[in-house]
């Protein structure tokens, strides 16, 4: 069995990309450490999901 193992990650976000963050938490009913944890993932079908909730937001998050 795998290990997982935490990881901090920090992020800078100016309004403009929280903005866009927000809409994506409210399209999919997430909150923001939910979503930033899917993007993270190491789970390779999560991050491709997320992914394309990303690029379907038509400017991406930018982090």
């Amino acid at each position: 069995m795998k290990m997982k193992r935490k990881v901090r990650i920090t992020l800078s976000l100016d309004s403009e990309v929280l903005k866009r963050l927000d809409k994506l938490c409210e399209d999919k009913n997430l909150s923001r450490p939910q979503v930033i944890e899917m993007i993270f993932s190491t789970d390779g079908v999560t991050v491709d999901y997320m992914t394309d909730q990303i690029k379907r937001l038509g400017l991406g998050i930018g982090f």
